[in-house]
């Protein structure tokens, strides 16, 4: 380098000033050393006042609220808070606008069923589609978003670039690496996972047969919650055994315990009601017996009261006709069974009765409920460290207030004290209130989940995704600039080990979808089990197929 050329170099950002300071303090001292002997109460990024303002301004004002990220916000989070943050936001942003054509697309689709007032026939084929467009718009996305992420690479100079790989942690014990110890340790970490999945299974078995329908989806969601919550507790001490040499180590280890888990909890629900409630039966001598235990309910007075299907006529002689079906009822060892899922409204079309049963009408309602409590829990969750460092920030003026009253002054606070108290109560950390990255990562990629593998029985989910994100991207962003402590810029090469959780995902999308088209649509849902069989492989394999095709046509640098 010399003076002359100086024209020719990009100037350093703040980011860059920040990490340059960084290493030199790291040369001279231990940060880590000095807070545990008392010398230095904490340390942290200092936020820019300005800079924090004018972010606010660009990012979170009242009217983008209504506006789609733009493309060029992820360059405003890379000069303020580094790549990783940045990488974080660019995958909401493009989530987010990835799904507004899809919610436009079914925004047409419903109002055109409610103008022609399709057949249920006509309307499981426009699903059938829109199958076909999930599972190639999930691989799309993915493959879309590695190419973005490398342009961004580039343009950022963070090709090749880990800087988390080489810092050493200071909890690593050499004399652990390939010990029995460490191999029990390892060992009993995988035990529990798999203890804490069974555990969870059971819970939502016996929600679902212990508690009433109108209260199944707040029960279904408190559980999802919680034992999310927990495992975050659970999740942090079970890596911390594992005795990882590096930071990069440990946060891989950890993205992959809470994805893993997080991710089951929160798509078993929903699997059971599709595939396991169904198997729950009930019998009678005849299918008129059967249908009473199903549809009629004792009354004060000793008569019964019956609620058949929405389109039924109660007064027929044949009431029961409607479930003259393959997958509504079935003779068993001298009786006759119905499904637990069981028709709730019903169409007369060509002599035979189209239905919808109680599971798809009780997932839709869970999904609603879910969508709006995550949202709800997001406000509360940008509101409780808001609160908290606002009582430690008037306290402390309060009590300094009286303390230069007396000797004269006027007991003024500053920004960098207003800082330290957001240090305090939301510092950019793992079960932090300020958050962290695997955990909001988490929250999308559950949402990413839900909607690939669940959509296709409630396509108007695509719309509450869509509008639930474009609210949570700004949440997000006004948590980070003013509640969160400005966390150290951190580089990144891209969003790591979520790459690959994401195109799992899709993967495990493909299954799920050719089941449900299978559970849930005429009329394949009436066939036989082994007819069912040979339509679950040909359908995975087209889907696979069109996957591969998606992923083929379009190249992942760019």
């Amino acid at each position: 380098y010399v003076w002359d050329n100086d024209a020719v170099y990009a100037r350093f950002s703040d980011v860059d000033a920040v990490r340059i300071a960084m290493l030199r303090i790291r040369e001279l001292v231990h940060l880590t050393q000095l807070q545990a002997q008392g010398v230095a109460s904490c340390w942290f990024v200092a936020a820019k006042y300005r800079r924090m303002l004018n972010l606010g301004r660009r990012l979170t004002g009242w009217m983008s609220l209504v506006r789609l990220p733009d493309p060029d916000d992820e360059d405003l989070f890379r000069g303020y808070f580094g790549e990783q943050v940045a990488f974080f936001f660019q995958w909401a942003a493009f989530y987010t606008r990835m799904l507004l054509p899809i919610a436009v697309m079914v925004s047409f689709t419903g109002m055109l069923e409610e103008l022609v007032d399709l057949p249920v026939l006509d309307r499981d084929v426009i699903r059938l589609a829109y199958t076909l467009v999930i599972v190639v718009w999930a691989q799309w996305f993915n493959t879309r978003f590695q190419r973005s992420c490398a342009r961004s690479s580039q343009r950022w100079g963070m090709k090749d670039y880990d800087t988390t790989a080489a810092i050493p942690l200071s909890t690593h014990r050499p004399e652990l690496d390939r010990s029995r110890t460490l191999l029990f340790r390892k060992l009993g970490v995988t035990l529990t996972w798999i203890a804490f999945c069974l555990g969870f299974v059971a819970l939502i078995v016996l929600s679902e047969q212990r508690v009433t329908p109108k209260k199944r989806a707040i029960v279904t969601v408190i559980f999802v919650k919680v034992g999310s919550f927990l495992w975050s507790q659970i999740a942090g001490k079970l890596v911390g055994l594992q005795n990882h040499r590096t930071q990069g180590s440990y946060n891989d280890s950890l993205t992959g315990l809470l994805s893993g888990v997080k991710i089951f909890c929160a798509g078993f629900p929903f699997l059971y009601q599709a595939f396991v409630i169904r198997l729950g039966t009930r019998c009678g001598a005849t299918l008129e017996e059967a249908a009473q235990a199903v549809y009629c309910e004792s009354i004060a007075g000793g008569g019964q009261g019956c609620s058949w299907p929405l389109g039924v006529d109660p007064v027929s002689p044949n009431v029961t006709a409607f479930l003259h079906r393959g997958s509504f009822s079935w003779p068993h060892d001298r009786e006759v069974c119905i499904s637990g899922c069981f028709p709730t409204q019903c169409q007369l079309l060509e002599g035979s009765f189209m239905c919808t049963t109680n599971c798809w009408d009780q997932l839709k309602y869970n999904f609603k409920t879910l969508y709006i409590s995550h949202i709800a829990l997001t406000i509360v969750f940008l509101l409780v460290p808001r609160f908290q460092t606002s009582v430690a920030w008037h306290c402390e003026r309060r009590k300094a207030k009286h303390m230069f009253k007396d000797k004269g002054g006027a007991g003024h606070s500053t920004f960098l004290q207003w800082q330290a108290k957001h240090h305090k109560f939301a510092e950019y950390s793992y079960l932090s209130w300020g958050g962290s990255p695997p955990e909001d990562f988490l929250e999308l990629a559950i949402s990413f989940a839900l909607f690939t593998c669940f959509s296709t029985l409630y396509p108007v989910l695509a719309i509450f995704a869509f509008v639930c994100h474009l609210v949570e991207y700004r949440l997000l962003a006004r948590r980070m600039i003013f509640i969160t402590s400005r966390p150290m810029p951190w580089g990144a090469e891209g969003i790591g080990q979520w790459s690959a959780v994401m195109s799992f995902v899709s993967n495990v999308a493909v299954l799920v979808n050719a089941g449900l088209v299978l559970m849930f649509y005429d009329p394949v849902r009436h066939w036989t089990a082994d007819k069912k069989l040979v339509a679950f492989v040909l359908l995975e394999h087209m889907l696979i197929l069109l996957k591969m095709l998606a992923f083929h046509f379009i190249a992942l640098v760019p």
